[in-house]
């Protein structure tokens, strides 16, 4: 696809940081160039216009750059999605493992605004493992969302979008590494 080429190629990567092993991709560099954002905000605007979502929900804290900005472009409500402890007032959470302990993912008890079976489309810079996108799938829909369709900029091919297939079916991922 020559949007993923064009995308990626304004995408710095960085060998062993930040541990042995693994390659950074560092989304700064897209986001700084103003004809590579451009792109591809104008691409997730067509993929999603005619699409008819009552929210957009960012994860923290780089989705929320994708997400709020295409919120803004289709006029769509933006929800971000923290970590914990970063919202006042009524939180709901899901508590998710990782590799040494677990964290928790929050959003605001009435984020949707009383909207019952809303539609979202989930957005996040980065498809790893999952385990993050999956937590907060589970708290969207336990926030009444009844359907979720995903999106990301990249998926580093390490079982993320086969473990996130499980909960969630429509899942776009614009670069494949």
């Amino acid at each position: 696809m020559q949007i993923e080429k064009l995308l990626n190629q304004k995408i710095k990567r960085y060998a062993n940081y930040p541990k042995e092993g693994i390659i950074f991709a560092d989304i700064t560099t897209l986001l700084a160039d103003k004809d590579g954002w451009n792109m591809l905000i104008s691409h997730l605007k067509e993929k999603y216009e005619n699409e008819s979502f009552d929210f957009i929900v960012g994860a923290e804290s780089r989705g929320f750059i994708f997400a709020a900005a295409l919120g803004a472009v289709l006029n769509i409500p933006f929800v971000p999605i923290r970590k914990k402890n970063k919202l006042p007032g009524d939180v709901i959470s899901v508590e998710y493992d990782l590799e040494y302990g677990s964290d928790k993912v929050e959003m605001k008890k009435d984020a949707f605004l009383g909207k019952k079976d809303a539609k979202v489309l989930f957005m996040d810079d980065l498809l790893a493992t999952g385990g993050t996108s999956i937590a907060c799938i589970k708290l969207l829909k336990s926030a009444g969302a009844s359907e979720i369709k995903s999106c990301f900029l990249i998926d580093i091919n390490i079982g993320g979008l086969k473990a996130l297939k499980e909960y969630c079916d429509d899942i776009y991922c614009i670069i494949k590494e």
